[in-house]
């Protein structure tokens, strides 16, 4: 019972219409004194709850000597709430400010649901290229995202470290070193029609963190980065064992000759 008072709440209903709800489905019908009884909650307020939820059309009663009171289905529930929504959010559209998000501002993001579902919800407004960066952890949260954008013509491009399977037309598959995770994050970058920049970080030693922004200065860096990456996994395809002799693996040697340490 807990759980769909709790549902029925994060659709908009009050606990105590909630609980009138969830009583009356598991009853065929009841007096308003009756649920009052079986919630434990003073007639007055049953009553005044039970008339709140008749007005919206989310019960049903019939009156004779005492008027009962009688659930409706759920599906009828969800077609009400959506209709509701539907008609709400088409004049919010008309209506709603577009400006509310600046072009060079930066928002920063925390939590792993929340990282989530705004990664989620600009990958599902891509209209022409998604360049993604991410560990093959990654890849089990947004690959059937990522697959779905490409069914449906965007050019999906990504590079991962670790292998991932997914079947897209085009990624870079780089080997990963676990000496890499030592400090327990991993980082990820998407790059949405080379407009929208997502950069952050996940893992097991650090809180999911991102940031989001349209600015063009990240934007372009983003996207420099990226076919840095595809110009790099070419050359080691095609020469990694004398790249490797001459420069040391991971190009050791460079990193040392201008930081004076290797690359871990």
């Amino acid at each position: 019972m807990e759980q769909m008072i709790s549902h029925l709440m994060k659709l908009g209903f009050t606990e105590l219409e909630s609980k009138c709800i969830v009583v009356l489905a598991e009853n065929q019908k009841m007096t308003g004194y009756e649920v009052a009884k079986k919630l434990g909650v003073s007639r007055s307020n049953v009553y005044a709850t039970l008339q709140t939820l008749l007005d919206k059309g989310m019960l049903l009663s019939s009156v004779g000597d005492v008027t009962h009171f009688h659930a409706i289905p759920i599906d009828e529930i969800q077609g009400k709430i959506q209709k509701n929504m539907d008609s709400s959010f088409d004049f919010l559209k008309q209506h709603f400010p577009s400006n509310v998000r600046s072009l060079d501002d930066f928002y920063t993001i925390d939590g792993e649901k929340q990282v989530v579902e705004r990664i989620t919800w600009e990958l599902h407004r891509a209209e022409q290229v998604i360049l993604a960066d991410f560990w093959s952890e990654e890849a089990q949260l947004l690959g059937d995202l990522l697959l779905e954008n490409e069914k449906k013509g965007v050019s999906v491009l990504i590079s991962t470290v670790g292998h991932v399977d997914l079947p897209l037309k085009s990624k870079l598959i780089d080997d990963r070193e676990e000496s890499w995770q030592e400090d327990g994050w991993r980082k990820f970058s998407f790059l949405i029609d080379r407009k929208v920049a997502i950069i952050g970080v996940r893992g097991s030693n650090v809180a999911t963190k991102a940031l989001i922004t349209e600015h063009p200065a990240l934007t372009k860096l983003l996207l420099n980065n990226f076919f840095h990456d595809v110009v790099i996994h070419e050359i080691m395809h095609d020469m990694k064992e004398e790249l490797e002799t001459r420069y040391g693996r991971n190009f050791e040697e460079i990193h040392r000759k201008y930081t004076g340490k290797g690359w871990s």
